[in-house]
């Protein structure tokens, strides 16, 4: 950005750019481990324009604006996207594991799996996390998350993990989409909008691949392939068959 960009002012690229770093920190909030703290505002995009010694202003320095608030669409859709983001940490077990990240559900990358840039020279931070043990809850509570942080200017084309058997990535969040889009897996996408979006990314993520925009974030989620009827009896019939076929191979 340019000088001079402070404020309801800057140019339309500086606004944008404003927007997408509000999701990131947001986004690095949600994905840490323990209870996220956010002061008042934050997460409707409220501003003190710059002030940052307000305790003495009764006025709109520092008081709710709950219009902003409560409106999803208001500042570029944020307060949806922190709500969304807080329901998803509720719901997802490896971000609420009930001790320290170890070696044994948590796992650095970088362009590469596996493969993590811890030089000076980086700007691109990846890791997977995933509850194990006891942390596991629900129906689907032991779900690989991969989260992506590119502090780069320039987009960063990484390959994604292979997803554990019987599952297949599904973008979650990329905060260099315009709302809604910016929080893909959402129930408020009219569906024939949200199939289309997922149709543009779902090749590269089943090739696990995925291009992190610069200045941007991403939750990528490994979810169970969901069967028709018609392929979970012939999954079932091929397991059979295979497992007679052991059998008559073991005697």
């Amino acid at each position: 950005m340019g000088k001079h960009e402070d404020g309801e002012k800057g140019s339309p690229g500086a606004l944008v750019l404003r927007d997408r770093q509000m999701r990131n920190f947001l986004t690095a909030l949600f994905v840490a481990q323990g209870t996220p703290m956010i002061c008042q505002g934050d997460e409707y995009g409220h501003t003190k324009g710059g002030n940052n010694n307000t305790y003495c202003h009764d006025n709109s320095l520092n008081w709710v604006d709950w219009e902003a608030a409560k409106d999803p669409v208001k500042n570029g859709g944020l307060s949806r996207f922190c709500r969304l983001m807080r329901a998803f940490k509720a719901r997802t077990p490896a971000l609420r594991l009930s001790d320290w990240p170890n070696e044994g559900n948590m796992k650095w990358h970088g362009y590469k799996p596996n493969e993590p840039m811890w030089d000076d020279e980086s700007r691109l931070v990846a890791f997977t996390i995933q509850a194990v043990g006891a942390d596991r809850t629900g129906e689907d509570g032991d779900a690989v998350i991969y989260c992506a942080f590119n502090a780069n200017h320039q987009p960063a084309p990484v390959e994604l993990p292979k997803p554990p058997h019987g599952r297949q990535w599904k973008l979650v969040v990329d905060t260099s989409l315009p709302a809604p889009y910016d929080f893909m897996d959402a129930d408020d996408i009219p569906p024939a909008s949200k199939a289309a979006a997922e149709a543009m990314v779902k090749p590269s993520l089943a090739a696990n691949r995925y291009t992190i925009m610069d200045r941007a974030s991403v939750v990528i989620r490994a979810e169970l392939i969901k069967l028709t009827p018609k392929e979970k009896a012939e999954k079932e019939a091929k397991e059979a068959e295979e497992a007679a076929e052991a059998a008559a191979a073991a005697a």
